[in-house]
This record gives C-alpha cells, sequence and structure tokens, in this order.
C-alpha cells in the first residue's frame, strides 16, 4: 500500500493539476504534502502505539482515499478557494500516508514471524520500483495527452 500511495499521488496529482495550474502551484501543494507527511509521522507512531499497528496502519489509506476524494471534488467548490481545497486535501492525503508508512514494516514484521527479513526486504525493494514506475508514467503523461487531443481534433 505504501508504494501504491507514493506512486499514485504523484501520477494523479500531476495529471489533475497540470490542466489547470502553473508549475509553481504543482509544486508547492507538493511540498505542503511532503512537510505535512514529514510532521504527522511522530504523531502518527504515537497514535498507533496506543491503537495498535493494524488499526494504525488501517487508519492510513481512510486517510489517503478522503484526501484523493475531496481533491477530486475541487470542482464542485467556487474556483476562488481551489488552491487552498488542494492543498488541504493534499495535506490529508500525506497524513493518511505517514500512517502507512510509520506503521508497514513494523506491523509487517509482526505477522510474518520467521520470514520477516524477507518480506521488508521485499518492500523495501518494491518502494523504489514503484518510485520508478511513476516517474515513468508521469513523463509519458504528456505525449498521451497530446495524442488524445490530435485523435479528438483539439489544439
Amino acid at each position: 500500500m505504501t508504494t501504491v500511495a507514493f506512486g499514485l499521488s504523484a501520477v494523479l496529482r500531476i495529471c489533475t493539476f497540470a490542466a489547470w495550474f502553473r508549475c509553481r502551484f504543482i509544486g508547492l501543494v507538493l511540498g505542503a504534502g511532503q512537510l505535512a507527511w514529514a510532521v504527522a509521522a511522530l504523531p502518527a507512531g504515537m497514535v498507533s502505539s496506543r491503537i495498535g499497528l493494524r488499526n494504525g496502519y488501517m487508519l492510513g489509506p481512510a486517510l489517503f482515499a478522503v484526501g484523493t476524494a475531496l481533491m477530486l471534488l475541487v470542482e464542485t467548490q467556487p474556483e476562488a478557494i481551489w488552491p487552498v481545497w488542494l492543498i488541504g486535501s493534499q495535506v490529508v492525503v500525506m497524513v493518511g500516508t505517514a500512517f502507512i508508512t510509520v506503521n508497514v514494516a513494523p506491523y509487517l514484521m509482526s505477522v510474518t514471524g520467521e520470514e520477516a527479513a524477507a518480506a521488508l526486504c521485499s518492500l523495501s525493494g518494491a518502494i523504489p520500483a514503484t518510485a520508478f514506475l511513476g516517474s515513468v508514467m508521469a513523463d509519458c503523461y504528456p505525449f498521451f495527452r497530446r495524442k488524445s487531443r490530435r485523435q479528438s481534433g483539439g489544439a
């Protein structure tokens, strides 16, 4: 889930924001999200110590889904608040991602027993692999966007 969160988050944000906003704003939104992740990581660990690793881990995808849903609902809001709405939704997504990243390794190690080392190695290998694939997909996005515009008769 962690790898999906980072890869999906990056590709979805770039694809959605590219239609309306300049690169500086996209950077601001992504930077605010990373700052929120850094600030939320320690509190997420403390909350998970109280409610349990599994519950803390499951809270992550729930917050991630809520933040993504809020981001997708931006067009239902007045255009004047879109920037604040998008930054807020990105913060919610990254707080959810903090819950996932803080809890996934300890939870994985607690449930796998003797295979904990192999499971942790697989997780550690999957994170950079999906980050790379997300970057490749984001890089291919402008090509597919131009191709679909040509097919539909747009500029």
